[in-house]
């Protein structure tokens, strides 16, 4: 039945049954209900986009998903207080997302608004506004083909609240009004639709609130129940039939696990390691179950495994059933791995297969439908180790039944002498940038607890209660929480953080309907010694007074640069008078040098003596207060500020001199994506660190963390917003943990995000040390304003608070290969350009301006990707990258002189762009990006969409310097990836900035730093300002400010020196 046909049919049985609205219009029913059975309907629809019809008591939509948007309405007779519908996603769009959802009001097809589920795996408000799009997202969230969610919308004022399933989803609100007695159906491909129901009466809403918040309470009170149960373990088994509630038992280490129909399924679609641990422990004895394998691996084949004995990251042993088509003992031991085969058994998709893995001693004995394996020898003999599930792919688990079960062992805990005594100081609430409509009815971000500990012993957090809930478990409230330092000593102070994904139902229920300054959050703080404080937190984010921008430490961790400045919006007094600095709670104010003690309009440097010197990487407390009552802190761990430039490398090298190349072209560190450690050692022979990609862990840092291989710069987690916030925590506490015992602190953790500018990713951002994100990826946003600073708030540097080093994407191209006739074919259609050697400068220095501390670049080679790929879903593609095919044939293809004469040319330019920021990228390091720098004349003025054409930003660097960075922004480009060229126009620009003089700076020298050397430059001074020109500025331009002594000679020889080691390298 066509769209057509089901508008007739509804409008037939309407008259035979009688129209709803006539019924409300009455006074008989305030509930619209559809059935969509035949001879049962009382509801018209009409559908807008796509073939909607009526089957077996379901509403299908069967238009194939294209991209396009897919929705049906019907007018109600009165205003919407919940709706509620069944949804089946039957098919995936074109781009790649199975969605659901429903409409939210509906006018015209210009002002409408939707909430989906699934679309760009999560869930969010579309809503057009006079045909203007706007985006509100809300939550992650993949839904499964064929399974079936119930989703419902509560309308509280002007505030509407999601639930997937009767659990609380997420909040917004709505910019347009009109049209809200028209609701219905949204998909964005093949969706099955059925119990549709609308409520008007209040009381429906109320009845429906109050089971939600009984069922999350009843939820709550099964997972503390169940917890307890396995605290007990009779005759040493321990037995799971997957039915009822999880009871939170199980960890879920990588990969989204659900229980349904009395089995444990893996639902994670993409390639990995995927691991669920039983709430138990296994010295010796025997694991039994079934498996079903659902789905085949990114190596086709049909497989599950068996955890036999996790000890942790580094040091585990697993049996993998299936891949390459056979069984397989899988050990990892201190980071390193063994395959061990033990015969070839493999599974079929889709058949039940039972199992037995028992380890005595270090012996591991398998048999699979009956079928008895090779016996191994195996590692961990003495120690006790969680058993679990492996997978590489969607799998099914069914009753597991583990012998010789041990409850989990209570951790070992050192004796703490004296008792703790905590009280908390200030709280601070800092909640995602850009949240928008979401922000106000139901923040993500994180609540910073400054907590002063006056008792006689240290303070070391046990556990932590929200909305009396334990952390632990509510994992749909509480993504993390973390006290620094680990133990907060007598005297001092420390900051318990408690990361958001959403507030119970009661905070949001209160939050539609008062201010928030009104609503709290009550928070208990356990800790070791039966010492609990109970507090309450407002909700309302920190929006007056002042805030810490940046912290940065000298080469000796002796001393910090802590930079200070009022917050956006503070409204009251134009200044205010900054009045004591504390680290870790102890007074340091005597011993600081203060730029001012005044804040008006910019931020005020303070070089802190911190007392002693630190350990790399020891979490320290930095806590300012003014005479006004304000106060700011900011916990950080301390590395020596530094602005590292990576290069990732990829895979194995073709080109024998990679590393060298590198080393020439002025990076600091290398990065490895793939298996192959041989270049480390060179790497370290020249100097090179290693900042390694990856998504980290205790693993990977056993694997790197070794005398013979480079000194670690940091770590690359990379895209770590595809996976829950839940599943990035304890690769960092897990390492965090394994150091800390052996009285060390882990490297520095970067952390990269598919989408850093949401109000989620501050969740993400504040577990790690740095934040990162790409650009220059052809065809991706770049976001709003790049490279201006008034966009500065809504960038990585302010939202995450930590240092901020972007990743360069696209100074690489594709070439088609015929693999059979060993031939290049050209280019693909949709990547067919390398960036420009003025974009790759143009991405840089605007990052510089929004606060860079380093810089990444990927990714370094010359490989085959084999079909499909983000290049090509169809062809073969040699992925050419930087230096990485040059100077040599890869793979015995001799690459066209256009192709490597556009890579030579970017390569190049990133080599000069590296040096230039290696001779001021200390500076650039300990600095914080400030308003003193402004264009007062440019030509031309603007650029052709109504921008300035110029832009520039000062870098206040400690007591004495100024690093200057001027840009044109005149470029005229196509960001997207089918374009034969990408700058259609980037005429240079004249430029006259002036530079308003910190009151601490009083008669500065000057000097231009370009990657060719160091020149004097003289301004125009006026009291309190310098002016300077810019002549026929082609892309950017470095000047530095300076009182410091011999700084120019310094950042010469700095360029004289590594342009001499470059020119040393064999080339």
């Amino acid at each position: 039945m066509n769209a057509a046909s089901l508008v007739a049919v509804a409008s037939v049985v309407s008259a035979l049954t009688g129209v709803v609205s006539a019924q409300a219009a009455v006074g008989q029913s305030l509930r619209v209900v559809d059935t969509f059975t035949e001879g049962d309907r009382t509801v018209e629809w009409r559908p807008i986009e796509g073939d909607w019809t009526l089957d077996a008591g379901a509403c299908l939509q069967q238009t194939p998903g294209d991209g396009g948007y897919r929705y049906t309405v019907t007018d109600l007779p009165f205003e919407p207080v919940l709706l509620s519908v069944r949804a089946v996603p039957g098919a995936e769009n074109a781009l790649g997302f199975r969605s659901f959802g429903v409409v939210l009001r509906y006018q015209d097809a210009n002002n409408w608004a939707v909430v989906r589920w699934g679309s760009y795996g999560g869930v969010s408000v579309l809503e057009l506004c006079d045909g203007s799009k706007h985006i509100t997202k809300i939550d992650r969230m993949i839904p499964e083909l064929n399974v079936a969610h119930r989703v419902a919308v509560g309308w509280t004022g002007q505030h509407l609240l999601f639930f997937l399933d009767d659990r609380y989803a997420g909040a917004a609100s709505l910019l347009g009004t009109s049209g809200r007695r028209c609701v219905g159906l949204f998909t964005e491909s093949q969706c099955r639709f059925d119990g549709f129901q609308v409520d008007g009466d209040a009381a429906a809403w109320s009845a429906f609130r109050a089971r939600v918040v009984t069922a999350e309470a009843d939820r709550h009170a099964a997972i503390m129940e169940a917890r307890q149960r396995v605290t007990v373990l009779p005759d040493g088994l321990f037995e799971d039939a997957f039915d009822g509630e999880d009871g939170g038992m199980w960890e879920a280490l990588k990969g989204s696990w659900r229980r349904r129909d009395g089995r444990l399924e893996l639902t994670s679609g993409e390639w990995g390691r995927f691991i669920a641990l039983a709430p138990v422990v296994l010295l010796n004895g025997e694991i039994s179950g079934s498996a079903v394998p659902l789905a085949k691996s990114v190596h086709g084949h049909a497989l599950f495994g068996v955890m036999a004995k996790w000890v942790d990251a580094a040091n585990w042993v697993a049996v993998r059933c299936g891949q390459y088509g056979n069984t397989a003992a899988f050990i990892v031991a201190d980071g390193q791995r063994q395959i061990v085969t033990l015969g070839t058994y493999a599974p079929k998709l889709g058949d039940l297969c039972v199992f037995r893995v028992g380890i005595t001693g270090d012996r591991l004995h398998v048999s699979c439908d009956g079928q008895k394996l090779k016996e191994v020898t195996v590692p961990f003999a003495d120690v006790a180790g969680r058993p679990g599930f492996y997978t590489e792919a969607s799998t099914a688990f069914d009753h597991i039944r583990i012998q010789g079960a041990l409850p989990l062992p209570r951790v070992e805990e050192e004796p703490l002498a004296g008792r703790p005594d905590v009280s908390m100081e200030f709280s601070l609430a800092r909640f995602g940038a850009r949240g928008g409509r979401a922000a106000s009815m139901d923040p993500k971000g994180v609540l910073h607890l400054f907590i002063r500990n006056q008792g006689t012993g240290p303070a070391e957090l046990a556990r932590t209660l929200v909305a009396g809930r334990d952390a632990e478990i509510a994992d749909e409230t509480v993504a993390w929480v973390r006290q620094r330092p680990h133990r907060i000593l007598p005297g001092e102070l420390g900051e318990v953080a408690v990361g958001l994904s959403r507030l119970p139902l009661p905070q949001v229920l209160a939050l539609g309907q008062r201010p928030p300054a009104t609503v709290e959050l009550p928070i208990a703080l356990i800790y070791r010694g039966d010492v609990q404080l109970d507090t309450v937190v407002s909700l309302a984010p920190q929006t007056g007074g002042i805030r810490i921008n940046h912290v940065a430490f000298s080469e000796s961790l002796g001393r910090a640069s802590v930079y200070v400045d009022r917050l956006p919006g503070s409204g009251g007094a134009r200044s205010c008078r900054l009045s004591r600095l504390e680290v870790n709670g102890r007074d340091v104010t005597p011993t600081c040098r203060w730029g001012s003690d005044e804040i008006v309009d910019d931020a005020v440097p303070i070089e802190v003596d911190l007392g002693r010197r630190l350990r790399v990487g020891e979490p320290v407390v930095i806590s300012v207060a003014t005479s006004e009552g304000h106060r700011a802190a900011r916990s950080v761990r301390a590395f020596p500020a530094d602005f590292p430039i990576q290069v990732t490398l990829l895979g194995k090298q073709t080109r024998p001199d990679a590393v060298a190349d590198i080393a020439r072209h002025h990076a600091t560190c290398i990065g490895l994506c793939g298996a192959d450690l041989s270049h480390l050692k060179e790497a370290k022979r020249l100097g090179l660190k290693a900042f390694h990609y990856g998504r980290g862990g205790l693993a990977e840092l056993r694997r790197f963390d070794r005398p013979e291989f480079p000194a670690i710069a940091g770590f690359w987690l990379d895209e770590m917003d595809k996976l829950p916030v839940r599943e990035t925590v304890p690769r960092i506490q897990e390492a965090e943990a394994a150091y800390r015992g052996q009285g060390r602190f882990i490297p520095p953790q970067m952390i990269n995000l598919c989408q850093p500018r949401v109000p989620g990713a501050r969740l993400y951002y504040e577990l790690a040390d740095i934040a990162c994100s790409a650009y220059g990826f052809h065809g991706a946003s770049i976001g709003r304003e790049f490279g201006r600073l008034s966009a500065l708030e809504e960038r990585e540097y302010r939202l995450a608070g930590r240092p901020f080093m972007p990743y360069m994407r696209d100074a690489e191209l594709g070439i088609v290969v015929d693999l059979e006739r060993k031939r290049l074919l050209g280019r693909p259609p949709k990547h067919r350009r390398c960036l420009d050697p003025r974009e790759e400068r143009w991405m840089t220095y605007a990052c510089v301006i929004q606060g860079a501390k380093g810089i990444m670049h990927w990714n370094y080679g010359a490989g085959i990707r084999k079909p499909p790929s983000w290049f090509s879903k169809e062809q073969t593609i040699l992925r050419a990258a930087m230096g990485g095919a040059l100077g040599h044939d890869p793979h015995g293809y001799r690459l066209p002189k256009r192709a490597t004469g556009e890579l030579q040319a970017v390569w190049d330019e990133i080599g000069r762009i590296n040096l230039e920021l290696r001779a001021v990228g200390r500076l650039i390091a300990d600095s914080d990006v400030s308003r003193r720098a402004r264009v007062v004349s440019a030509q031309p003025e603007h650029t052709a969409d109504g921008a300035p054409a110029v832009e520039t930003a000062a870098l206040i660097s400690g007591m004495d310097t100024i690093v200057l960075i001027v840009l044109n922004q005149m470029i005229d480009n196509n960001w997207t990836g089918d374009a034969d060229r990408g700058i259609e126009s980037y005429p240079p620009v004249d430029a006259t900035v002036a530079v308003d003089l910190p009151p601490w700076i009083k008669a500065p020298e000057l000097f231009r730093v370009t990657h060719a050397g160091v020149t004097a430059v003289t301004p125009k001074r006026e009291p309190g300002r310098l002016l300077l020109d810019f002549s026929g500025l082609a892309v950017s331009d470095i000047v530095v400010i300076t009182e410091r002594a011999k700084l120019a000679e310094t950042v010469k020889q700095t360029l004289v020196a590594l342009t001499a080691a470059a020119h040393a390298q064999p080339d």
